[in-house]
Formats: C-alpha cells, structure tokens, sequence
C-alpha cells in the first residue's frame, strides 16, 4: 500500500512538472487558450484597435497596422455623416385663408410659412439601429431589448454634444446563436479575430457582432460594449483609446427599466483596482502604447472604466467630459491631449483630479448611475 502511494505521489509530481514546464514554454495566447479550455477565463471581447483608427478594416492586434502596412489606409475622421448633410423631416406653421393655424411635414404655396425644423429637431432622429438575429435559440425580446439599449446609448452621448457636432449614425447588430456562423461571419469581416472572442467590431461598416452562447445577460453585456466603440467611432472617428474602451465598458452596465436607465457600477473592476497601486493620471494617459500589454490589459480597461464612471458620477465633472468631448467634436483630425485637456479643465488641475479619483477607487465611492 505504501509502495503503491508513493508511486502516485511520483507520477503526481511527474504530471505537475510536466504541465509546469508547457507552461513555461507556452506563449500568452497558448497560455490564454489553456486557461479558457479549463474553464478559468472569460472568452475575450474583441474589437479593432481605435488609435490610430483604421476605417476600412478591423484589426485586433495592434501591432499588424503596421506588418500589415494598415496605416497607409489611414482616415482620421469617421465615416459617418454630419447631420447638416442628412435629410430630416419638416415642421412648418401657417395659417389658411380663414386665419386658421396649420403644422404640416409640407410648406404651402403662401408666403406666411414659418419653418420650425430648427425648433423641433430632435438629436435621437440622427440614431437608426438594425438588428438581425440569426437562430431559433436566441430569445424573441432580443432584437427590441438590443434596439432600445444602444439608441439610449447614442441619447446619452448625444446629450453631452452640440446638435452641430453631431453625426447620423447607422448601426448594425448581428447576433448569431451558433458559434459555427458568427466565425464565419468573422473571417468575413475581421479574419485576424481570436477564435475565442464573444464579440468585435467594425468601424468600417458600423457593424457590431455577437455571439450569443446562451447566457442572455452576457450577449447584451457583449453587444453593448461593441455597439458603444460603433457609435464612438461614428461620432468621434480617431479618438484615445482610454476613452472609447472606457465608455464601453460604461455603458456594458446599462440597464432599461421602464423609463429609467440605469448605469451600475462594476464590482469586480473596482475591487481589482482596490488591490493596485494606482498611478497618476498623467502617466496613464501617456502611455497608450502600452495599451494591449498582456501584463497591464486589465489593469487598462479598469481604469479606463473608473476614470469614465467617476466624471460621470458627479454634476461638475460630467460637465468637464462634456466639454472633452466637445473638444473632441470640434476637429475630427487633431488629436486632442487628455493630460492638458484635463490639466487645463479640471478644477484644481489634474493632480487634484488624480487626487479625488484615487480617493474615490479607494473608497468605493462607485454609485449607480440614472438616466
């Protein structure tokens, strides 16, 4: 019995050397794969990297814009419309020869028409959204509950821009219930995917894909994340990519009940960063090239959501990532800093701003957010 343990124990040891050294030897993704066939990863979410933005493909290695020779398909500005340039229906008033008022979507022969486009436009008609659902396992609900969550999306940016920054955004949903069509419809789109991913998108054809795996909650988590980095694309064309991943992961939070939207804050992101030594925010926003480090990702995206959540938290600071992005929307082509804009917008400048955020993370300050 003894003889027969200690042989167990032997081949035990043998059994953990050997996955000890795979390990060793293996690359991150081969790491990343392993840890996704046991069961102890999420599949990532994939999307095409937004700095510098590469309008007529979607890559997810930040590195191939280059090997690939990308950047000479370079597009600074979004492929979007400016609304000026987007037909849009009419409100006029006149009256009859009997002194009667009238409101028509068609102006009269008569000279007394008053045009009130102007007065009644409204941003939300700048937003069309088209889901298509592809297999009988994808709950009926899908397509209105995708339809009204990234319109409200686009409502709350738009509400933080001048009407004349605005752009006509047409976006694309595609959900897909079988992982053999959603990678088909990859190596369409977006060959350089992993084979691993939940979800990518392209700026290109404003287009979100999703495959639905069968948790609900999750596909729509996936889809707003996605559909957030279309609609940003749409509106800001090239911006930081701090802050298009940081207002996904905002708005992969939201929830719609009744009339009252909901933004919750993530748990898990904010205990990661409860265990971290947090930087200054110079630094980080400095450091976009280190962005898609395997060692920083995660740490990247939590911070990049609690940046986003904490401005958004409060009246003040939500002004000042209003104007951000009023920055952003006023040259589509000039990069603008976030370290000076925030340096120079902030109250107290952005070591104050570094000051309050990291008290915020520290003590747990993260609210839901209603809408």
């Amino acid at each position: 019995m003894a003889v027969s343990l200690r042989i167990i124990n032997v081949l035990f040891c043998l059994a953990v050397g050997v996955l000890a050294l795979i390990w060793f030897v293996s690359t991150d993704q081969q790491r990343q794969e392993y840890l996704l066939w046991f069961g102890l990863a999420k599949p990532p979410l994939e999307s095409e990297p937004v700095y510098p933005p590469v309008i007529d493909q979607t890559i997810t290695n930040p590195l191939s814009q280059f090997t690939h020779g990308a950047v000479s398909h370079y597009q600074c500005a979004p492929t979007t419309r400016a609304v000026t340039d987007v037909e849009t229906s009419k409100v006029y008033k006149w009256k009859d020869e009997s002194g009667r008022v009238h409101f028509s979507d068609r102006a009269p022969q008569q000279a007394s028409v008053k045009d009130l486009s102007q007065k009644y436009q409204n941003k939300a008609q700048y937003f069309r959204v088209k889901v298509d659902v592809s297999g009988s396992k994808v709950p009926a609900w899908t397509q209105d509950r995708l339809a009204g969550s990234t319109r409200q999306i686009f409502t709350i940016l738009a509400d933080q821009l001048n009407m004349t920054d605005l752009r006509q955004i047409d976006l694309n949903v595609k959900v897909f219930a079988s992982r053999q069509a959603y990678q088909s419809y990859a190596n369409q789109v977006a060959p350089s995917i992993s084979k691993w991913s939940a979800g990518f998108y392209s700026s290109r054809i404003n287009t979100a894909a999703v495959h639905h795996d069968g948790r609900d909650e999750r596909t729509h988590q996936v889809a707003r994340h996605e559909s957030t980095h279309v609609i940003m694309s749409g509106l800001f064309g090239s911006m930081p990519i701090w802050f298009t991943e940081g207002m996904a992961e905002y708005f992969e939070h939201m929830k719609i009940t009744g009339q009252a939207k909901i933004i919750e804050p993530d748990r898990e992101q904010m205990a990661l960063l409860q265990k971290l030594s947090l930087p200054h925010l110079q630094h980080w926003f400095d450091q976009a090239g280190n962005w898609y480090n395997p060692q920083n990702r995660n740490e990247n995206y939590a911070i990049a959501w609690s940046v986003i959540h904490f401005l958004m938290q409060d009246n003040q600071r939500k002004q000042v990532l209003a104007n951000y992005m009023k920055d952003l929307g006023k040259d589509l082509c000039r990069e603008v800093s976030a370290a000076e804009f925030f340096a120079r917008e902030y109250p107290g400048g952005l070591r104050r701003m570094t000051q309050d955020w990291q008290r915020w993370v520290s003590h747990g300050a993260a609210s839901p957010h209603y809408f």
